[in-house]
């Protein structure tokens, strides 16, 4: 733009100089004329010389200052297109001084009008005044824009939704692209709705509703977030409804404790920790409910112990002891009924190796053992059915077993018989003895003959058993 009126008025200018030229031309050529005709006269007085020279200097002087006038006027015009005339532009005149961006406009004008037309002086004076009328509307348009936001600001505070909305539109009429005000212009469209959340929060507080008014700030402070008072306010109230929560959990946890209600307890516990992790209380109250399980635990494995002992099934009723001295060792119920137990576990474990085995009674060490097994299970009988049955049937294996039994010893009479450990038969056809249930083994011996041996399991369990010794292979 400043390029494209300069070239004009350079134009102009080249114009002016080149009519001017012709001018002198003619003027000089006239001049000439006029003083060759002179000449022929003879003047009484000859003209001053000192003024004849001091023109041309004089004209040269003031060709110098018109150069000058010109070279400043598009120096500083360039400085006013390139600094503040576009802050003139973007100070949106046309929507609350448009009498100022005319005045504006036309001294810019005029100043380039007169430089077209050479008069550079005059030129720069328009554009100066220009400058100042420039900077006067930029100050008046920020003091301005500051008092109208201002007053924005101050009846939103007040809470005055109607001036504050007037105030701020004027703002935004002078700097409509102010972030500041857009971001008031925000908070005041929503100053209704802040209002009614104020007053709702001022009931809430006179119905002392904690909850409520808790709740209706969170509202508040979203919609507003830069009151500070709702965030302190918010704070207090966290507090206050954690601790009450906190407590109310706890009270709780300790009614159902008193319930014996573990389960719902621990809810109640676990709750109240999510709160307030570290208060004295959640250790208080854990070690309550942590003796509660265990002796519930412990009483729980008792009762299913002692209700298989009725059942007379003591491998279960082990199982349910040996769950309660995981959590209590130490409790005397437990140790004892643990100790019985195995006891009578053991006692039942012995009895059935002597009547799977009952030959092994045969033996007199044998017997020993087996009858102190019997005196510690008939003291015992008396908890368990079953292990005084077994007993009796040891009993009744060990009376089998000391009575003796016919044997009917069948031979050919050649061949010498006897029984290792018991005694001799000699040589016979048929010969009945009586021994003991158990092994034995029979021998027979005839001269010329391999001896023979006969193993024989006597049977408590029958009367008679027979048995053939003859030697019938010879050497």
């Amino acid at each position: 733009m400043l390029d494209e009126q300069l070239q004009e008025a350079k134009q102009q200018n080249i114009k002016k100089r080149l009519n001017l030229f012709i001018l002198l031309t003619v003027v000089a050529i006239v001049s000439a004329v006029i003083i060759a005709g002179l000449s022929l006269f003879n003047f009484s007085s000859a003209p001053d010389v000192e003024t004849l020279n001091a023109l041309p200097d004089q004209e040269q002087v003031s060709n110098v200052r018109s150069e000058e006038a010109r070279e400043a006027f598009i120096e500083k015009l360039k400085i006013y297109e390139n600094q503040t005339e576009p802050l003139i532009e973007a100070a949106y005149l046309q929507n609350w001084n448009q009498q100022a961006g005319f005045a504006i406009k036309h001294l810019k004008e005029k100043a380039i009008s007169h430089f077209s037309d050479g008069a550079y002086s005059e030129a720069l004076s328009f554009l100066g005044e220009l400058e100042i009328q420039a900077r006067q509307v930029l100050d008046e348009r920020d003091q301005l824009f500051t008092s109208q936001l201002q007053q924005a600001q101050h009846f939103y505070d007040q809470g005055n939704f109607d001036l504050a909305t007037l105030h701020i539109d004027d703002a935004l009429n002078v700097d409509p692209e102010s972030e500041q005000a857009i971001n008031l212009k925000q908070q005041i469209k929503k100053l209704p709705e802040v209002l009614f959340l104020l007053e709702q929060v001022r009931v809430a507080r006179i119905e002392n509703n904690l909850e409520k008014e808790y709740t209706l700030l969170e509202q508040l402070q979203q919609l507003e977030p830069s009151r500070q008072e709702t965030g302190q306010r918010i704070a207090e109230l966290r507090e206050q409804l954690e601790d009450m929560a906190f407590k109310r959990n706890i009270s709780a946890a300790n009614a159902e404790i008193d319930k014996k209600n573990p389960a719902q307890a621990r809810v109640y516990l676990n709750k109240a920790k999510a709160i307030i992790p570290d208060r004295d209380e959640v250790d208080i109250l854990y070690r309550q409910l942590v003796k509660l399980e265990t002796e519930m635990g412990v009483n729980a494995a008792l009762n299913s112990a002692r209700q298989y002992i009725r059942k007379d099934d003591w491998q279960k009723a082990k199982i349910y002891f040996e769950k309660a001295a995981k959590l209590a060792p130490a409790e005397e119920a437990v140790v004892k009924g643990l100790a019985q137990a195995n006891h009578i576990l053991s006692l039942k474990q012995a009895l059935s190796e002597y009547e799977k085995n009952p030959y092994r009674l045969a033996n007199s060490q044998y017997r020993k053992k087996a009858d102190a097994t019997l005196a510690l299970a008939d003291k015992a009988g008396k908890n368990s059915f079953s292990l005084m049955q077994q007993a009796k049937r040891v009993i009744t294996l060990m009376q089998a077993m000391n009575q003796t039994k016919e044997v009917s010893v069948v031979s050919d009479n050649q061949t010498f018989v006897q029984v290792r450990g018991v005694g001799k038969i000699g040589k016979t056809t048929h010969k009945v003895i009586r021994v003991k249930p158990g092994n034995y083994t029979f021998e027979g011996f005839r001269d010329g003959y391999k001896t023979k041996l006969v193993k024989v399991i006597v049977p408590y369990d029958q009367k008679t058993i027979n048995v053939k010794v003859i030697c019938d292979e010879p050497i």
